[in-house]
C-alpha cells in the first residue's frame, strides 16, 4: 500500500460498484490520507456519493475518507445514457478512404435503432 501512496496519479475505476469489507475501508482510508494534498488522485464511481456510507459500512471511516476527497475536488457529474449502448456498425476503413464510422444507437425499450455519422 506503501507504493499506491507513491504513485503520481492514482485511479480508482469503478470505485464502490459493491460494498466493501472493513479492513478494505481501512485500507482505502490509508492510502487516499497519505496521498492527502501531495499527489493526483482519479476516482470514478457508478454509486451516487449519497449512497457511499452504505457501501463503505462505517460512518467514521466513511466521513474522513469524503473528507479528504472532497478536499481541492474536480467533480464531473455525468447525464445521460450509457456510452456502452452506442455500439459501431462497421469499423472504421482507414484514413485513405475518407469514411468516417458509422454508429448505431439502440433504444432498449422501443428496440428503434438511430444512426448517425460519428466526426
Amino acid at each position: 500500500m506503501n507504493a499506491w501512496s507513491k504513485v503520481e496519479v492514482l485511479i480508482l475505476d469503478d470505485f464502490l460498484i459493491r460494498p466493501i469489507s472493513p479492513d478494505a475501508a481501512s485500507d482505502t482510508l490509508e492510502v487516499i490520507e497519505d496521498r492527502h494534498g501531495l499527489r493526483s488522485t482519479i476516482l470514478t464511481s457508478q454509486l451516487p456519493v449519497a449512497n457511499w456510507y452504505a457501501s463503505i459500512g462505517d460512518p467514521t471511516i466513511a466521513d474522513a475518507l469524503l473528507d479528504r476527497l472532497t478536499t481541492n475536488l474536480h467533480r464531473i457529474e455525468l447525464n445521460g445514457e450509457s456510452m456502452r449502448k452506442v455500439v459501431p456498425l462497421d469499423r472504421p476503413t482507414g484514413i485513405r478512404s475518407g469514411r468516417t464510422p458509422r454508429m448505431r444507437k439502440i433504444n432498449r425499450r422501443s428496440r428503434t435503432v438511430t444512426r448517425k455519422e460519428v466526426r
